[in-house]
C-alpha cells in the first residue's frame, strides 16, 4: 500500500458528501452519543477524509463524526480532500489508519472483514497480512474465519451482542444455524435466558445434534413443556437447566444412567481435594480420579482418604 496522499483541508456542505453506500465504513453501528454530545458542544474537531468524486465528495473516514453531524443538522463539516488513486485498497488503508479513536470493538471487526471480503472482494489473504493488524486482530485465517463467521448472525443476535446481554466469545458458532432456526434459538433462548460463553459453545453443540435426531422441527423442540415453565428459575441457572435438557433429548438412554451415577457420587464425600469423574455420554467404561498433590505428605493422606472410600468407590464402577 502506498504511502498517505497528498491532502488539502476545506470545509465541506453536508449535501455534497457521498458515503459511498458506506463502502470504506468499518462500524456495527455509527451511533456514539458521547461523540454526538461532544460535536453539539464543540463542534468536530478532528476533520474527516474524503476524495473527490463526481462533483461530490466520497467519504473516506469519519462516518460517525458524519452522523453526528447529520443528527445536529449542521451545514457543513471540516474535512480533509485527498489527492485520490481511485483504488480501493489505497483508500481502505486510509479509513483504517483514520480510525478516530484506534478502537474497533469486536463487532467493527467482524463489520469490517465481511465487507472487505464480501462486499469488497479483497481475498482472505490480502485480509490477513495487510488489514487484520490495522483492526487490532492476529494476522490468522482462523480468526478472520470467526469472525466473518459472526457478521452472518441475525441482526437480533447481533444486536444483544451489541447491547452486552449476550457475550460475542462462544457466538460464532451459532452462525452454522439456518435463518429460521436463528429466528427460533433467538425468540426460545437467547433473549430469555442469560448464557457464559463455554455455555453457547456447548449449547450450539447440543442444538446441532438435537436437530439432527429428532423428527421434530426446531420450534417444537423448544416448544417442550419443561422448556417453556424455566421462566420460574432463578436467571443464573436457566442456562444450566436448559443445557441439561437438551442433554437428556440428545442422549435419552445415557441421560437416565449418568442421572443415577451423579446421585451415587454426590453421596461419596471427600474431606482432601479428590474429584470423580464420568465422560458425558457415559460411553467410557470406568471412571477418572482427579487428585492434586502438593508434596509427599499430601499423597500419603490421599492414599489414606481412597482406602476409607474403597467400598463406595467400587459401588460406582
Amino acid at each position: 500500500m502506498s504511502a498517505q496522499a497528498q491532502s488539502e483541508l476545506r470545509k465541506i456542505k453536508l449535501p455534497e458528501l457521498d458515503p459511498f453506500d458506506a463502502r470504506y465504513c468499518f462500524r456495527y453501528s455509527l451511533q456514539d452519543n458521547a461523540l454526538i454530545e461532544s460535536v453539539r458542544h464543540f463542534g468536530i474537531l478532528s476533520p474527516i477524509l474524503v476524495f473527490s468524486h463526481e462533483k461530490r465528495y466520497g467519504l473516506i473516514s469519519g462516518f460517525k463524526r458524519f452522523f453526528a453531524a447529520l443528527k445536529l443538522k449542521l451545514d457543513e463539516i471540516p474535512a480533509l480532500v485527498i489527492s485520490d488513486s481511485g483504488f480501493d485498497k489505497e483508500r481502505i488503508r486510509l479509513s483504517l489508519e483514520n480510525n478516530r479513536n484506534g478502537i474497533y470493538t469486536p463487532l467493527d471487526q467482524a463489520v469490517a472483514i465481511a465487507k472487505l471480503t464480501a462486499v469488497i472482494g479483497l481475498s482472505k489473504e490480502t485480509v490477513r497480512e495487510e488489514c487484520m493488524p490495522y483492526l487490532g486482530l492476529t494476522p490468522s485465517l482462523k480468526i478472520l474465519d470467526e469472525y466473518e463467521k459472526i457478521s452472518r448472525l441475525s441482526r437480533e443476535i447481533l444486536e444483544a451482542v451489541y447491547l452486552g446481554d449476550v457475550p460475542f466469545r462462544g457466538i460464532a458458532d451459532w452462525a452454522d444455524f439456518s435463518v429460521k432456526e436463528q429466528a427460533v434459538l433467538w425468540d426460545q433462548c437467547l433473549s430469555r435466558f442469560h448464557f457464559t460463553s463455554s455455555e453457547l459453545t456447548e449449547f450450539a453443540s447440543l442444538v446441532r445434534d438435537v436437530i439432527a435426531v429428532s423428527v421434530e422441527p426446531i420450534e417444537k423442540i423448544f416448544d417442550l413443556p419443561e422448556i417453556r415453565d424455566l421462566s420460574g428459575k432463578k436467571e443464573k441457572q436457566k442456562s444450566q437447566v436448559l443445557i441439561e435438557i437438551l442433554k437428556q433429548l440428545r442422549y435419552p438412554k445415557s441421560y437416565e444412567i449418568r442421572k443415577q451415577f451423579r446421585d451415587k457420587l454426590s453421596r461419596v464425600k471427600f474431606k482432601l481435594p479428590i474429584q470423580l469423574l464420568k465422560s458425558e455420554s457415559m460411553e467410557e467404561e470406568g471412571i477418572e480420579l482427579r487428585i492434586r498433590l502438593l508434596n509427599r505428605e499430601g499423597f500419603e493422606k490421599v492414599m489414606e482418604e481412597l482406602k476409607k472410600k474403597q467400598e463406595e468407590i467400587e459401588g460406582l464402577l
